[in-house]
């Protein structure tokens, strides 16, 4: 037996679930308050609304992969075997960035630059070369777009750091 709220109104009761959060805190899961009673919530700031069920971040720090916790937070749930193949190798697939992006590094100082300053402008150009990732109608669009960035992301991020420290590109292998 799981645990129930009711809330009385108008003579009605509506029985709502109690669910309990990861830091310990209670929650009541209104996500049929709408569709049973008509009723909405009124909750200004979001202050005392969760946003999502989530897992403890100790357990993904611990046990978690990079792969795992990048779809865990795109999808909302932890992959299946199949979907973690099929995802690392979509990551693998689209790790090179192409060589005119590349060029947009050379704008910067060789060494005592911030990282995130760059990453930040380089990622900026990488929809001029991928235009794709603008027109997303579909799931399997939306996969290949989020392999795509992820992945690029992280070469730029490693770009950016070597070119903030004065060392040359190490491509991914």
């Amino acid at each position: 037996d799981k645990d129930i709220a009711i809330l009385k109104y108008d003579g009605k009761e509506y029985k709502l679930p109690v669910i309990h959060g990861t830091e310990g805190e209670t929650g009541i899961d209104i996500t049929q308050l709408r569709s049973q009673s008509g009723l909405i919530t009124y909750d200004p700031g979001y202050g005392n609304t969760g946003s999502c069920t989530s897992y403890p971040i100790e357990d993904l720090a611990k046990h978690g992969k990079f792969i795992e916790t990048a779809w865990l937070l795109i999808f909302g749930e932890l992959p299946l075997k199949e979907d973690l193949a099929r995802f690392s190798a979509l990551l693998t697939a689209e790790e090179l960035i192409h060589e005119d992006l590349r060029h947009h590094f050379e704008g910067f100082p060789s060494h005592k630059n911030q990282p995130m300053a760059i990453l930040s402008a380089v990622i900026n150009a990488l929809g001029s070369h991928h235009p794709d990732l603008y027109d997303i109608n579909d799931k399997s669009e939306f996969f290949l777009a989020v392999g795509k960035i992820i992945s690029k992301v992280r070469t730029i991020a490693a770009f950016s750091y070597r070119k903030s420290i004065g060392r040359p590109f190490v491509y991914p292998d």
